[in-house]
């Protein structure tokens, strides 16, 4: 089933952060003709509770913070959860739905507070690694995390639990549930996890209308039978990942079950995502849950860093469908949902990083009320003391008084259909011509601030400090094994550059023609970019300038390394305005960059031919710890056992790697080859830096050189088969053009000339991807002779020769066989 949603612009603010946005409950009085309020924290520190009156903005009052605001979340009772706590920085204060602040708490924290859940008079905090349980105020629990941690919240595990259990999402790709300060038990997703948060099927029992608005955990609730898991939980969570998952979790007193999940990196979803022009999920930023569609279970809203925002909805199936799908131009930053513009219909409101705050309601266009009278003045305000405003007489106050009374649907149809057209047109004229008064204010202050500005600059350069703030990651496309470079700020960029002294492939491109230097790229589905190449040095292996064309304010770029080269990534971030300013950002290249952290080993790893690197010495646990740290991404900084063990697959092959260590040895274990060698250099050359003895051994499965070779086959084969199948496109052209037809060809050729525009776009790519491919044969062919002493150099250029023009799986393990 479909959902039809409409988009309703609310008001813009500073930047905003993730989960800096509430939507509150209703208040006790005549619940049926309110409307909720909207809570909203931005990174000036500024904290706006506002509602809508006759498609308006009404701030309900206004709070400040010292620090950029954090985090914003709901307190109180299980039964009235309308208390605003917003962190910022190591404080926490809190406002009551009216605006009055009870609450100033310093925490007195070694690092700020970016998750954050209020229950009663408990409080749990996140830092970046710190987790801390405060109760009235007073350190009550305490920990340390292993890995940095995302978001959190707590739950009733069960409805034997005599307070609530608190649930961190953490970037090691781990969920962990704690009681007081230990950890009960932890569970394993496919992904970094980002967000939280409580969930629950119909059947479940709720202690007040807040449920049905906001879904936050009520008392603890009975277990029901849950969709789609098959076992009763008491507690059930959504959680979503760096990479673009969700899925469903269910919580008991000893164990955590995976229920269903959607994005999951299935063999078809991999195969899927490498095909060019595939469109990959960002991921998922914002989490929450309400009844939309009207079915009796709650629907899954899912917001991106990409700028979507989703709805999923259990309609026939025991897991979330799409239903609805938009595009913003801002990556997601939160979702609520709840009664906002009318006491009528539901909508979505969602802030972007820029400050937007929209909705989408599910009020159809057609009924909107161009005058902005259809009832949604008629909220009363939480306090009691307001009045419902008078209709405007006549037809139209005939049709929303009918609204209001909820008179019988004749009688309203029968209201409708006698406003006429010609007052709905005034109406919408009355409305237009105030927003082109609105937007000529807004000019005229823009330029008298332009002009204010210019006669305080002398014509002369001078220094300016720059108030930019920019959004940025570098994280792995574990699907595209690639890099995504994401930058958004809060105004139009005008051009980013590039500059690293290490080798990477820029992705997205069309290859330009011989002795061109400017490229076109795809920064996203709306925008581009044109990207300029100036000729590599020693210094500069990839220096490239993205000009984006349009005023977008974000940029997404795709990057693959090359395994084995370690350095840094500049990215210099310009915006469109005077005077030009820039603020730079700089992302580490590690040696096994391509590498991911396997929560479990494949059932497969066991058949696998491994060979085995071995170190012994003097190195303490922490140094080793430090250099595998340098070597591969997703390694926690901090030791946290007397043994580490960490299990690594490559996103581009799918070779595994297996790392166990502890003071004076480590034992390494992989498939391929060339692994083990980036590892031996990286550790030898961190450990003679450092004066520490190291020796090393190793045990090369001449096996695993083979099946490296057959990993690597069919990609090779099907570069050879494009090449081919370009060649032969203008031959097959001609043939159509003398015989009119291609009905006597064969199938396959006719499927080259159905294609011809793909293969074409394909092979602009090839050469990039041919050249990567032969990197990586050499490299295997180079480090299996220098693992025996043996020199190979002046064999490359014959390998590089029959790995281009020659190929077949035959010949080249023939020509590993030789020396």
């Amino acid at each position: 089933m479909d959902l039809s949603l409409t988009r309703i612009d609310l008001l813009s603010v500073d930047t905003t952060k993730r989960h800096c946005l509430r939507v509150l409950p209703l208040g006790k009085k005549s619940a049926a003709k309110q409307m909720q309020k909207v809570v909203i924290g931005d990174q000036s520190g500024t904290v706006h509770c506002f509602g809508m009156k006759k498609g308006d903005v009404s701030s309900v009052f206004k709070g400040s913070m010292e620090r950029a605001v954090s985090r914003i979340e709901l307190g109180g009772t299980a039964d009235e959860r309308d208390k605003i706590f917003v962190a910022g920085g190591q404080t926490i204060k809190a406002w009551s739905r009216k605006g009055r602040e009870f609450l100033k708490f310093n925490t007195n924290l070694s690092e700020d507070i970016t998750a954050m859940h209020v229950l009663n008079d408990d409080i749990w905090t996140g830092g970046e690694f710190m987790y801390n349980h405060f109760r009235a105020c007073k350190d009550l629990h305490s920990l340390l995390v292993n890995d940095r941690i995302n978001d959190l919240t707590a739950v009733f595990r069960s409805t034997t639990s005599p307070e609530p259990s608190a649930v961190l999402g953490c970037q090691d790709r781990a969920v962990r549930v704690l009681d007081g300060s230990e950890i009960t038990y932890e569970g394993a997703v496919d992904g970094p996890v980002l967000t939280l948060c409580p969930f629950s099927f119909a059947g479940a029992p709720a202690a007040s209308a807040l449920s049905r608005f906001n879904l936050l955990e009520p008392a603890p609730p009975a277990p029901v039978q849950q969709r789609g898991a098959g076992k009763a939980a008491a507690a059930e969570l959504l959680y979503g990942t760096e990479n673009g998952i969700f899925g469903q979790l269910l919580l008991d007193e000893n164990q955590m079950r995976r229920g269903w999940e959607v994005g999951g990196r299935s063999v078809a979803a991999l195969a899927a995502s490498s095909r060019p022009g595939h469109a990959r999920r960002g991921g998922v930023s914002a989490l929450c849950s309400h009844d939309l569609t009207h079915d009796g279970v709650p629907d899954v809203i899912v917001g991106r860093d990409d700028g979507s925002i989703q709805v999923y909805s259990f309609d026939v199936s025991s897991e979330p469908k799409p239903c609805f799908e938009s595009s913003l131009t801002g990556s997601v930053t939160a979702c609520e949902a709840g009664l906002v513009n009318s006491a009528n219909f539901d909508e979505i409101v969602v802030s972007t990083y820029s400050g937007q705050i929209l909705s989408f309601s599910s009020e159809p266009s057609t009924q909107i009320d161009l005058t902005g009278d259809d009832g949604r003045g008629a909220a009363e305000d939480d306090d009691g003391e307001g009045e419902a405003a008078k209709a405007a007489g006549g037809l139209m106050g005939m049709l929303n008084r009918s609204r209001r009374a909820h008179e019988t649907p004749a009688v309203a149809t029968a209201a409708a259909a006698a406003l006429s057209q010609a007052e709905k047109k005034g109406a919408l004229q009355k409305r237009v011509k105030a927003v082109k008064k609105e937007i000529e204010a807004l000019q005229a202050r823009l330029e008298a601030e332009r002009g204010k500005y210019a006669s305080s600059v002398s014509s002369e350069m001078i220094a300016v400090q720059s108030d930019l703030k920019v959004r940025h990651t570098f994280a792995l496309s574990e699907g595209e094994a690639c890099y995504r470079l994401n930058i958004e700020i809060s105004k139009p960029l005008e051009f980013v550059l590039l500059q690293s002294d290490v080798p990477m492939e820029v992705l997205d491109t069309v290859r330009a023609e011989a002795g061109e230097t400017v490229e076109q790229a795809k920064v996203d589905d709306d925008s581009s970019a044109i990207v300029s190449r100036t000729k590599v040095g020693h210094s500069n292996l990839l220096l490239a300038t993205y000009r984006v064309t349009d005023n977008a304010t974000r940029l997404t770029i795709r990057l693959r390394t090359i395994e084995g080269r370690y350095g840094n990534l500049n990215a210099y971030i310009v915006p469109k305005g005077k005077p030009k300013t820039a603020q730079a950002a700089t992302y580490q290249i590690r040696p096994l960059s391509l590498h991911r952290r396997l929560p479990a080993l494949p059932e497969s790893a066991a058949a696998r031919p491994m060979s085995e690197l071995r170190l012994t010495g003097t190195f303490s646990l922490a140094e080793l710890h430090s250099w595998v740290c340098l070597a591969l991404p997703e390694v926690p900084e901090r030791v946290t056992a007397d043994e580490m063990v960490f299990n690594f697959t490559s996103t581009f092959l799918g070779t595994l790697l297996l790392c166990s260590y502890r003071k004076g040895d480590a034992t390494f274990r992989s498939d391929n080859l060339t692994t083990l060698t980036t590892l031996k250099e990286v550790v030898g050359r961190e450990a003679t830096q450092r004066k520490v003895q190291v020796k090393t051994s190793y045990d090369v499965n001449n096996d695993s050189i083979t099946y490296m070779l057959k990993l690597i086959d069919p990609l090779l084969a099907y570069q050879n088969a494009l090449s081919h199948r370009v060649k032969l496109i203008e031959t097959l052209r001609e043939v159509e053009q003398q015989e009119g037809t291609t009905d006597f060809l064969d199938p396959a050729y006719i499927e080259v000339l159905k294609h011809a525009p793909t293969i074409r776009a394909e092979f602009a790519q090839m050469p990039r991807q041919l050249d990567y491919l032969v990197g990586i044969v050499i490299d295997l062919y180079a480090d299996k002779y220098k693992f025996k002493g043996v020199n190979v150099q002046q064999r490359l250029p014959q390998l590089d020769r029959l790995l281009r023009i020659d190929y077949s799986f035959e010949a080249l393990a023939q020509f590993f066989a030789e020396v």
